[in-house]
């Protein structure tokens, strides 16, 4: 390496996963350029669309990033750390969810805005993971058909995090999908608030959304009480050269790549 850092730490790697492109990524100022380059060509109207498969503008727009060098990307090593975390920028307030993996070339670590559902599937899989452990962690969008009537014909993308343990050298030495925590709870947690607030002649469905969103952040949220322990408790016994450096780098606001899309 041509930088020596007097900590004897190596820097961290910030991966980003774009709902619009369907793909997990290397953060670097190169790389983020070609991304908006590649989103300006297709313009900010298709982005605002989200992941369209088989040839729409998210194909158009890999295809670009391909030429450009800026490939899909999973990650390997020892999960080394994990986080909740808030950050503040221009008076607004951003909550992100952060998976950091460790080997021997350094730290990578991907963060997801909290409330998106694959940084929430990505928690309940965290909750049941162990820290040490080698995984390998990807991203990707999973076509799925609506559960709204109104949309009976339609497919919409789920994004999911994928946590599998590492088994040996070779790509597909892998272990099955880690199962993460059910959220079957969180359907109760709803369905009770939400009776609450009709119960004062609040039925306005934005407002029900809200509380609906509300109720599995809370869920979520307390998931991590459970992860920090364990956190904790993997850097006391492992020691700081081989977790306390393993926090995650800060996520700037505009990494948040489901910002392509309204939720």
């Amino acid at each position: 390496m041509g930088i020596d850092f007097q900590t004897g730490r190596k820097p961290a790697t910030n991966l980003v996963y774009s709902s619009f492109l369907g793909m997990l990524y290397v953060s670097t100022p190169e790389n983020e350029a070609a991304v908006a380059e590649a989103k300006s060509l297709v313009g900010d109207a298709e982005v605002k669309k989200g992941y369209t498969p088989k040839g729409g503008a998210t194909q158009k727009a890999r295809a670009f990033l391909t030429e450009r060098g800026v490939m899909p990307a999973r990650i390997s090593g020892k999960l080394a750390h994990a986080e909740f975390r808030k950050t503040e920028k221009d008076g607004r307030t951003y909550q992100y969810v952060s998976a950091c993996l460790r080997d021997s070339d350094g730290l990578y670590c991907l963060s997801l805005p909290a409330e998106t559902e694959a940084a929430q599937i990505l928690t309940r899989k965290l909750a049941n993971a162990k820290f040490g452990v080698e995984y390998v962690m990807a991203a990707y969008p999973m076509m799925q058909k609506s559960e709204n009537p109104a949309y009976a014909d339609r497919e919409f993308p789920k994004h999911i995090v994928s946590l599998k343990e590492k088994l040996g050298p070779k790509h597909d030495d892998v272990g099955p999908e880690l199962i993460g925590v059910s959220p079957a709870p969180i359907q109760a947690m709803a369905d009770e608030a939400v009776a609450k607030l009709k119960e004062t002649g609040m039925d306005d469905p934005d407002m029900v959304f809200a509380t609906r969103k509300k109720m599995a952040m809370r869920f979520h949220l307390a998931l991590w009480e459970d992860i920090d322990a364990e956190v904790a408790k993997y850097k006391a016994t492992r020691g700081s050269d081989e977790a306390s450096s393993g926090a995650a780098p800060e996520p700037a606001p505009a990494m948040s790549s489901f910002d392509d899309e309204p939720f």
